[in-house]
C-alpha cells in the first residue's frame, strides 16, 4: 500500500515536471502550476464534509496520506513511519487517523 502511494506521488511529480517543460500558457493559474501537490485520504466508515470559507476542502502543508486507523487495519497498512492523530468532531465519536508524509 505505501509503495503504491509513494509511487503514485512520484509519478505525479514527474508528470508535473515534464509538463512544465512544454507549458506555453502564462496565465495566472498556469503560472502557479509549481504549487500543485497531492493529498491522499483513505478512510473506512462514515464521514462528514467540512465547510471552509464558503466551500469544502482538505487543507495541509507537505504532501501526505491521511489514513483512518480503521482503513489502515482493513488494508493492513504498516504504521511504522506514521504520525498518529485523533480527529474529533461535534456529535461524533473520535476517529483515530495516521498521517504518512510522502516527500
Amino acid at each position: 500500500m505505501l509503495d503504491c502511494l509513494h509511487g503514485c506521488y512520484a509519478a505525479f511529480k514527474g508528470r508535473l515536471a515534464g509538463a512544465r517543460d512544454v507549458w506555453s500558457c502564462r496565465c495566472d493559474a498556469c503560472a502557479r502550476v509549481d504549487s500543485l501537490d497531492l493529498k491522499f485520504v483513505l478512510h473506512a466508515g462514515p464521514f462528514i464534509i467540512q465547510s471552509m470559507r464558503g466551500g469544502t476542502e482538505l487543507v495541509g502543508g507537505r504532501p501526505y496520506a491521511l489514513i483512518s486507523e480503521a482503513a489502515a487495519a482493513m488494508f493492513d497498512v504498516p504504521w511504522d513511519e506514521s504520525l498518529p492523530l485523533l480527529e474529533q468532531y461535534e456529535h461524533l465519536p473520535p476517529v483515530g487517523v495516521r498521517v504518512i508524509v510522502l516527500a
